[in-house]
């Protein structure tokens, strides 16, 4: 992933700002540990703090052997995150899943994972593992490809489904996605396609 550990807080009224965008990775992550994500390992702040992630996608593969493994995100709470989505297969022990293994009080629009997931645990999901009080908008994921009929969030949909623009509801593809219709799922306008680079 592009970083490890965020933790944001306030500090003498002064409310840090973490913001991730326009950014993707090509993961060939073996880890031993816990708190793996294709673009952010863990991400933790609190209410009023300001961390964000957009704009941004991961790809590849993860191989762990600990806990809290998500595809693009390992464990959030009180994040913001949009149009971010992860094609990353995804293997590790509980809090394992296609996007973010656990999250807590988040936002996540516009998001979807695809990859498949793998766990040796029984906490899994293909959007999200664990969910506390998170909310989820136009979230997507297809259990042909993640190999998973459980998530605690998300809209599980045909995989031929996400080939066409029609599905994902209010995803802007004027000005941040794109799509080849019935080849490729949506991706990010001016970023490498993973599916076909």
């Amino acid at each position: 992933g592009i970083v490890g550990y965020i933790y944001d807080k306030e500090v003498n009224i002064k409310v840090a700002k973490t913001h991730i965008t326009d950014v993707y990775t090509l993961n060939n992550i073996e880890a031993s540990g816990s708190y793996v994500g294709g673009l952010v390992g863990s991400l933790v702040t609190y209410s009023g703090g300001d961390t964000k992630i957009s704009k941004s996608y991961a790809s590849g593969s993860i191989n762990a052997e600990g806990t809290y493994i998500g595809g693009a995100i390992g464990q959030s709470s009180y994040a913001n995150v949009s149009n971010v989505y992860s094609t990353c297969e995804v293997s590790g022990k509980d809090y394992v899943s296609s996007f973010v293994g656990a999250s807590g009080y988040a936002l996540y629009r516009n998001v979807y994972a695809i990859g498949e997931v793998k766990s040796t645990g029984q906490i899994v999901g293909s959007i999200i593992a664990y969910s506390a009080e998170d909310i989820f908008e136009n979230a997507y994921y297809s259990s042909e490809t993640t190999n998973l009929t459980s998530s605690r969030a998300g809209i599980n949909v045909a995989f031929s489904r996400l080939l066409k623009e029609i599905t994902y509801n209010n995803y802007d593809f004027v000005n941040i996605c794109t799509i080849e219709e019935d080849d490729t799922t949506a991706y990010l306008q001016g970023k490498p396609n993973p599916q076909t680079d």
